[in-house]
């Protein structure tokens, strides 16, 4: 547990060092970095792996990665830029590894999940996958970067415990958070989560019954939570930090699981609100720019891997050599949306 705990806290010093050297671009002058801000660093590599697999498995650049994100951590620290607590993230990672300890798979990672990891890992993005499994064609985001971060030691992966690092930032913003609305928002949210595991008859109940798993239904559920904190946050102190965390959770929250594309009502409102004088300076910010890109790479991906430029929504689904046939994805789409309800 110690050992799970020490290399996911490792990997938040990674994204961290990611984190310095994004928003140092962004705001073109070195800046601090905050809990929150390592959502930068969750979206740079995210989009890093996205880019990458177009051309490359991703097994490669573990090691590539790991030596860049911490010259940037170093750098930071040394001139003090980094203002995370790190022990604070040991003990509730730690926390949460103890909790799951004894947690068991779920039905969809050995199903299709550890599969769609293990092609993103050792094969470049391949045309027509779905036609393989038709669930091979969820193109959720989440599975690169678990799969550019797998670190494997005797019977530890990595993978299964990844997704601890969400539930981490978002306990540990309880602690930095001023007691207004957002604060209220997060604390009822974090309570709920635990306290419902906590009265649930099974194991840990179904929340955290899922982590230890490579599942995306609940690190989607803590960026949306994320997300919404951020879209409160903004509103009580309107500037444009805030709303660069907002739209890089929102977008992060939105790939991970389609089912909260919603999420994108957040963002989109306090854009409008923050340039509705200058619908030009929009588009002069170079994280916004950057947000275009991204979903632009995310279509062609699903496209390449499903005929779909958004898989499950079948307007964007075009009858190409390689999808599995619209009929069939629209099949899927109605078993989906069925287990939805």
């Amino acid at each position: 547990m110690i050992f799970s705990a020490a290399i996911n806290l490792y990997l938040i010093v990674v994204l961290t060092g990611f984190s310095f050297a994004f928003k140092n671009f962004i705001n073109q002058k070195e800046v601090e970095i905050y809990n929150l801000d390592i959502l930068y660093g969750f979206f740079l590599l995210i989009f890093s792996s996205l880019f990458l697999n177009f051309f490359f498995p991703l097994k490669y650049f573990l090691f590539i990665i790991i030596i860049i994100g911490t010259f940037f951590f170093i750098k930071g620290a040394i001139k003090k830029k980094i203002k995370i607590n790190l022990l604070y993230h040991f003990v509730i990672l730690f926390s949460f590894t103890f909790i799951i300890y004894k947690n068991g798979f779920n039905v969809d990672t050995p199903m299709y999940h550890l599969q769609i990891i293990k092609w993103l890992n050792s094969e470049k993005i391949i045309f027509g996958l779905s036609n393989l499994e038709i669930r091979f064609g969820s193109n959720s985001l989440w599975f690169n970067i678990i799969s550019l971060l797998q670190f494997k030691y005797k019977n530890f992966n990595s993978i299964y415990t990844f997704n601890l690092i969400p539930f981490s930032i978002l306990i540990y913003q309880l602690v930095n958070t001023k007691k207004k609305l957002s604060y209220i928002f997060l604390a009822l949210s974090s309570s709920f989560i635990l306290l419902f595991s906590l009265l649930h008859p099974f194991l840990n109940g179904v929340i955290l019954n899922h982590l230890n798993n490579t599942e995306v239904d609940t690190v989607g559920m803590v960026f949306f939570i994320l997300t919404f904190f951020l879209f409160l946050k903004y509103f009580e102190n309107e500037n444009i930090e805030n709303l660069r965390l907002l739209i890089t959770c929102s977008i992060i929250c939105m790939t991970i699981k389609l089912s909260y594309f919603g999420v994108i009502v957040f963002p989109l409102f306090a854009l409008f609100k923050f340039y509705k004088n200058n619908l030009i300076g929009l588009f002069k910010d170079k994280l916004n720019l950057l947000m275009i890109l991204f979903i632009f790479f995310w279509m062609i991906k699903n496209l390449i891997i499903s005929g779909c430029l958004v898989f499950l929504v079948n307007f964007t689904c075009f009858s190409l050599p390689w999808s599995p046939g619209l009929e069939e994805i629209e099949t899927y789409s109605k078993v989906v949306k069925g287990f939805a309800r």
